[in-house]
């Protein structure tokens, strides 16, 4: 079987009536990616957009969970994006996939003549929309959430494990997304909408989509300390502990001896006396963080230094550090021989 890109493009019938000159000229933007099974189709969103094809193999759909099983011509894989560079797909072999680059995508599509139906699209029917699908732009929680230093830090295969075990949730306008005082066994990403975060009856914050919330009871393994509460229907997507912890946390928190930390760093010291001291550092070397004021002191760290969490527990320096690593602050957490 001929496998140059221009025969593989007249398998697909929106395209087999084209000239072979037009089919050349397309060349250049097409590459064939060989997928193993288990995994989730990647183009990465930073790169130059792309229509994918399916050449051989079988995928399933995680939309509409359908098994997608490759017979006779390629079939389009127009559905929407999941997450920049992951598609709503997971393959269940090894598949063959055929990506043309949206440039050149686009001019095949001007090309062509609207042809008999043919391949069908992963979401629907054949029609004129799967002939010149288009491509749709992240949505804005997905910048948010993204965009984040400490979500850029995972590697391509720690994307992979974390957006494979989100699950998509539907919370209705008053609803607690999270309640004080319950156990705490999974996080949330808000998707749409928007909610508040109360303690002790007071308003502290709130969150829109691209928002994490429900790690500190994750981190601190103990119950929920606040409130969310949808002020709209929220969608969201729940992570649990075991990816978060194993993923998200292992990430962020570096941990180190003291006598390994060289050149100058400043030492966040967690204190757990309760009382309250003000906010100015113990000495410019050091600075006090009380718990009950723990997001919004990190929140104020400037971005130089480089920060030793110690002190507290191994739980209270691992959310120190969590926190000052979604800043994009270069943070470490004293191990917990050296901790006392």
């Amino acid at each position: 079987m001929d496998t140059t890109p221009a025969a593989q493009l007249r398998r697909i019938s929106t395209f087999s009536h084209l000239p072979e000159a037009a089919l050349q000229n397309a060349a250049a933007g097409i590459h064939t990616l060989i997928v193993p099974s288990g995994r989730m189709l990647i183009a990465t969103w930073a790169r130059v957009p792309a229509y994918l094809y399916l050449l051989k193999g079988c995928l399933a759909t995680l939309r509409d969970n359908r098994q997608i099983h490759l017979r006779g011509r390629p079939k389009a894989i127009s559905i929407t994006h999941f997450y920049p560079g992951c598609r709503q797909a997971r393959t269940l072999t090894r598949c063959w996939v055929m990506r043309i680059e949206a440039a050149h995508h686009q001019q095949l599509c001007r090309a062509a003549t609207p042809p008999s139906p043919g391949e069908q699209p992963l979401h629907g029917t054949a029609t004129a929309a799967s002939r010149h699908p288009t491509l749709e732009a992240p949505e804005p929680w997905l910048r948010r959430f993204l965009e984040s230093p400490l979500l850029q830090k995972l590697s391509k295969s720690e994307w992979q494990r974390l957006f494979a075990t989100l699950q998509p949730q539907v919370y209705a306008a008053g609803s607690h997304l999270v309640s004080s005082g319950q156990p705490g066994v999974s996080c949330y990403v808000i998707r749409s909408g928007h909610a508040m975060v109360q303690r002790y009856g007071r308003t502290v914050a709130h969150l829109g989509p691209g928002d994490l919330c429900g790690e500190d009871a994750l981190i601190l393994e103990g119950p929920r300390n606040a409130d969310v509460v949808c002020l709209k229907q929220v969608s969201a997507y729940r992570i649990k502990r075991e990816p978060f912890m194993a993923i998200l946390l292992a990430t962020a928190v570096r941990n180190t001896a003291a006598a390994d930390l060289h050149g100058n760093h400043v030492r966040l010291q967690i204190d757990n006396s309760g009382i309250q001291r003000p906010a100015e550092p113990l000495d410019r070397n050091c600075i006090s963080l009380q718990l009950p004021r723990l997001r919004e002191q990190i929140q104020e760290l400037p971005a130089q230094p480089v920060y030793l969490v110690c002190g507290g527990s191994a739980q209270q320096r691992a959310l120190a550090a969590f926190l000052a690593a979604q800043r994009g602050l270069q943070v470490y957490s004293l191990a917990a021989a050296d901790a006392g």
